[in-house]
């Protein structure tokens, strides 16, 4: 991939691309992407092609902006994704903030309903422009990640994985927020909507598990047994019959916990993409979230038992 010129809105793109070889841009795209080693700074694609001697050559049709009805070509809105990215990472950054308001205030009172409502309109809000990312990701991984080389690769990591994630954390904001509003009326809970959203879930999961086989990624594989687990569970609880009255609670606590410990894995992982590219898709790392998530819950688990045994002892 070179830089761009457009000498007209009637000419074609022409490319700049080292003299070396014909796939030489993409050599120099793989060469500045490489990790850097101590004492020397990665190079931006612009360095490496500016040390090199340049020809012009009109750019490969797949790269060109052509019509309607040309369906191999690039989009001609790459700002699309920087907008759609640009309100994802807004919307991100209210729910990272707003989680922990959630996290510290009273449960049930009015604080902790205002910090719940912000976190869960931020989660729906990033959780869109997700879906919106995965797929134009799908359909032009390299035009929409400019510097990628690997189609298939990015394909799976930032198209099928994007989606199944995206549904994923909208799913167990669902949950979260439908266990305290049909806290009086479980059938609600077996609403078709709901039912059809885990199944979306599972559908994108398995999706995401078989890409991760084909493309040996061990990480596409462990987020897909998330959700796996995660809608069997939901769905166990959601046909039950006759749960208890307070039942509702954990349940509640769970899903907007492990909404939170999703919003923290997203966050996470993006840093780790600019900071340090060759761990970005570690799978330990991406556990970290994971761990501080799971404390949280049995913390709030305990303290719910806890409460719920006093109040059940006889007064003396």
């Amino acid at each position: 991939m070179g830089l761009q010129m457009l000498q007209g809105s009637t000419t074609p793109k022409l490319l700049i691309y080292p003299r070396r070889a014909p796939d030489a841009g993409l050599a120099a795209g793989r060469e500045c992407r490489r990790t850097a080693t101590p004492g020397r700074r990665r190079e931006s694609l612009s360095a490496v092609v500016e040390r090199q001697p340049m020809t012009l050559r009109p750019a490969p049709a797949s790269h060109r902006t052509g019509g309607a009805s040309d369906g191999d070509d690039w989009p001609i809105m790459p700002w699309l994704f920087t907008l759609i990215l640009a309100v994802h990472v807004g919307s991100g950054i209210v729910a990272l903030t707003s989680f922990w308001g959630a996290v510290a205030t009273r449960k049930g009172g009015p604080a902790h309903r205002r910090w719940g409502a912000m976190f869960s309109a931020a989660i729906y809000a990033a959780g869109f422009m997700a879906l919106g990312m995965g797929v134009l990701s799908l359909r032009w991984p390299l035009a929409m990640h400019p510097g990628l080389t690997d189609e298939p690769l990015y394909r799976g990591l930032f198209g099928w994985m994007m989606l199944y994630l995206a549904l994923l954390t909208m799913s167990m904001t669902r949950y979260g927020l439908q266990m305290v509003a049909n806290k009086r009326d479980h059938a609600a809970n077996r609403h078709w909507s709901m039912v059809a959203l885990q199944g979306a879930v599972l559908a994108a999961a398995l999706k995401c598990a078989v890409e991760g086989v084909v493309l040996a990624q061990p990480l596409m594989i462990g987020v897909s047994v998330i959700g796996f687990g995660t809608t069997l569970t939901y769905l166990w609880y959601m046909f039950r019959r006759n749960p208890g009255r307070s039942d509702y609670i954990p349940e509640h606590l769970k899903a907007m916990v492990a909404t939170g410990i999703a919003a923290y894995t997203a966050f996470l992982s993006v840093g780790l993409v600019e900071m340090f590219p060759a761990h970005a898709f570690n799978p330990a790392i991406w556990a970290l979230p994971t761990l501080a998530g799971m404390a949280i819950i049995i913390w709030f688990l305990r303290g719910l038992k806890a409460g719920t045994s006093r109040r059940r002892q006889p007064a003396e």
